[in-house]
């Protein structure tokens, strides 16, 4: 009599334990894969010889692309299930705290940033052309308005205005305007290819130093919003992908992927070791294969259509090989950082520019010597150190 209540007990406390670990493991995977871009972003922005394994490994697609898709994905998944609850107004709060955030956070880093740079002059890196207090404040000033975005100063901006337009894609996700939210998205994505940051910044004149984003938001937003329509199909209990003509995207995104992976180790082959140490002449289908993959239909800027076509050919395989990516919640460290994503980032932006002046001195050496050298060895422990 007396061990049968607290055996029910333990039963019904095990049975939730079990049910809450069950709804952790399927957002966990989400933490999981935003830390392991996050690393594999970290050692590309400090550009060791790690950054050669690690940067657009598998084609056009790297991981700053494969975060943004993942970060809608988050986005439609999250707020979904806030909408589903009954709780609209809360996330209409949660994505405008959110872009307010990331905002503090951006100018924050860049203040920082700009400010050590002329304490420290030549100890530490920072923005490009800024040499005194006068030119550090019109930096900061148009970095606060999205106008100043130097190297890893593009990427926060992408999510404040990713953010601010959340419920407005949800609300067309809801209201299943699929047709008109997807064809809004690429005519958008269409202006960026016409109308390109180079071309758009001009517009501000010289009253603010104008640096183009490396990321055009106008054309990642289609991944933006691709992620959060997935999202969004995984909230309400549908397949990720539609179950049309489903047994056909293997085949179909295995064939765009393997162009792309063929192209980049092209473009790759002309920029580092050459075709003549692998014996082989650079002429007929290589030498086509060279220039087409050096060609705009693969610019990384405004996301230009070839890149797009791998993009979205790596992603399906991604989400096709769904379960295996399970596995990855496992990894405690890349949770972690996942889940503290934004702060990762910023202290790694305000690390790599500490650390240029010595990662740049060392790239110098290697580059010289050699990719075996102890410059070489130097800069990848230097990286893993930071990492």
């Amino acid at each position: 009599r007396s061990w049968i209540p607290g055996a029910c007990i333990v039963l019904r406390r095990t049975d939730l334990a079990v049910q809450g670990t069950a709804m952790r493991s399927r957002e966990e995977w989400l933490d999981a894969v935003r830390g392991l871009l996050l690393a594999v972003m970290a050692v590309n922005h400090f550009r060791s010889p790690l950054s050669a394994a690690t940067f657009e490994p598998f084609g056009f697609a790297s991981a700053a692309e494969g975060f943004v898709l993942v970060s809608g994905f988050a986005s439609g998944l999250v707020y979904t299930r806030r909408r589903l609850a009954g709780r609209p107004a809360a996330s209409l709060r949660g994505a405008a705290k959110r872009a307010r955030r990331i905002y503090l956070y951006h100018a924050g880093t860049l203040g920082a940033v700009t400010a050590a740079s002329l304490l420290a002059a030549g100890w530490v890196g920072g923005p490009p052309g800024v040499t005194s207090g006068s030119q550090a404040l019109r930096a900061f000033c148009a970095g606060c308005l999205f106008l100043f975005q130097p190297f890893q100063f593009d990427v926060l901006p992408l999510y404040v205005l990713f953010a601010l337009a959340t419920p407005f894609i949800l609300t067309s996700l809801d209201r299943g305007a699929i047709r008109p939210l997807f064809g809004s998205s690429l005519a958008v994505w269409l202006a960026a290819q016409v109308w390109p940051p180079t071309v758009r910044f001009r517009l501000a004149g010289d009253w603010l130093p104008v640096w183009p984003p490396g990321l055009d938001p106008m054309a990642f937003q289609l991944l933006f919003v691709t992620g959060m329509y997935l999202g969004h199909r995984r909230a309400r209990g549908l397949p990720t992908l539609p179950a049309r003509n489903r047994a056909a995207w293997w085949p179909v995104a295995g064939v765009v992927a393997a162009a792309g992976l063929a192209l980049r180790t092209a473009q790759r082959l002309d920029a580092g070791v050459g075709w003549a140490q692998l014996g082989l002449a650079r002429d007929g289908v290589l030498a086509w294969l060279s220039e087409m993959a050096a060609s705009a239909l693969f610019g990384r800027q405004t996301l230009a259509i070839g890149r797009l076509a791998d993009v979205a050919a790596l992603g399906t395989l991604a989400v096709l090989a769904g379960p295996a990516l399970a596995r990855l919640t496992t990894w405690f460290w890349a949770r972690v950082l996942g889940r503290h994503s934004l702060v990762v980032f910023t202290f790694h932006v305000g690390l790599s520019y500490a650390l240029m002046p010595l990662t740049d001195a060392l790239r110098a050496r290697w580059k010289v010597d050699g990719l075996v050298s102890s410059a070489a060895v130097q800069h990848v422990a230097v990286t893993l150190a930071a990492l």
